[in-house]
């Protein structure tokens, strides 16, 4: 067994931080929406504004200091040749504006002053430059002709993020939850190998290998499904001449033996390749979910998990509830781990 102390050692609490204020919306637009009473506000493309840079760097450091190591964050793209988007950096080209990178640099410098351990940051793409873009199937209206634009995104994003990350080091989800499902249509499989090898070839080429493709695992989705994404995604990349040093794992299920499940799969493919492993979107406060996390932990001490990151959704068991709003704390993840 590992120790409570040892695993507090090791692994890092963090956070999906996207907005940095809440908006209500009606009841009625709730219901019919079937998702929180509130809209977000990214702030990004809002960063110049001395107000907005405060509050952002206030709640920076708040977090730190409640305990989180880690942040994670997205980056949205969107193609359009509106300059003035709020929720999304635009181009017709995957280029970002002087003004835009200048937003990007800041907060980055931010992140590492409040001095975050570790930052990942998740380039993510809208309508048809988005892999899983859907009419009718996962995939079927995603435009394999926008892969280059989406990796100068990319490596802008990330050129930028290294020349103000300081001594915080740097994570990439390159395709956020874009681990490919075997039971995707061998058109659309066909077009994921073809980008995410693109993409991570690119990445390892120019960065190293601070990369990972994130998979999610769905609540209702059957047994093995973690494995068989993980393990597809696996024989794409190598096909490349590709290994992650990272495997990345999504889940938001709340019954301990779903999450047991999960983490004995992630954890069995991550060690085949002597990968670390990540829980990148954990139910925000779930104290079912951080315990059963836990208990895997001690039972599972070489299985190299880095970090534990929550997203901060409301309670799905409720109706038309507020999401938390920043800055947001640890919860029961830090009591189940010793931290």
């Amino acid at each position: 067994m590992i120790s409570a102390v040892l695993l507090a050692a090791h692994v890092g609490i963090g956070i999906n931080y996207i907005w940095w204020k809440l908006a209500p919306v009606s009841h009625a637009r709730c219901v019919a929406d079937d998702a929180a009473r509130n809209e977000g506000e990214w702030f990004l493309p809002v960063y110049d504004r001395p107000q907005v840079r405060a509050a952002v760097r206030a709640q920076l450091r708040a977090m730190r200091s409640a305990g989180f190591t880690t942040l994670r964050v997205l980056v949205f793209f969107y193609r359009t040749t509106d300059a003035s988007s709020t929720d999304s950096f635009t181009s017709t080209d995957g280029s970002i504006a002087p003004a835009d990178r200048a937003k990007l640099h800041d907060f980055v410098a931010d992140v590492a002053s409040a001095r975050f351990a570790r930052l990942e940051i998740v380039p993510s793409f809208q309508a048809e430059n988005w892999l899983y873009c859907r009419n009718k199937v996962w995939g079927d209206c995603f435009d394999a002709a926008r892969t280059a634009e989406n990796w100068r995104f990319v490596q802008t994003v990330a050129r930028i993020a290294f020349a103000a990350a300081g001594a915080t080091r740097l994570r990439f989800d390159l395709a956020n939850e874009g681990a490919p499902d075997p039971s995707m249509t061998p058109a659309t499989l066909a077009k994921a190998k073809a980008y995410l090898d693109y993409v991570a070839t690119r990445f390892a080429r120019e960065f190293g290998g601070g990369w990972t493709i994130s998979a999610a695992r769905s609540d209702a989705a059957p047994p093995g499904e973690t494995e068989s994404r993980l393990t597809l995604l696996l024989a794409d990349l190598a096909a490349a001449g590709l290994t992650p040093k990272v495997l990345e794992l999504h889940t938001y299920a709340p019954a301990a033996s779903d999450v047991t499940l999960s983490l004995d799969e992630a954890g069995a493919v991550a060690g085949r390749i002597g990968a670390a492993l990540v829980l990148g979107e954990l139910r925000y406060h779930s104290v079912a979910q951080a315990d059963a996390i836990g208990e895997w932990l001690r039972a599972n001490p070489r299985a190299r998990v880095a970090d534990l990151i929550q997203w901060p959704e409301y309670d799905p068991s409720s109706v038309c509830e507020l999401d938390p709003v920043p800055p947001y704390t640890p919860g029961p993840l830090v009591n189940a781990i010793g931290n």
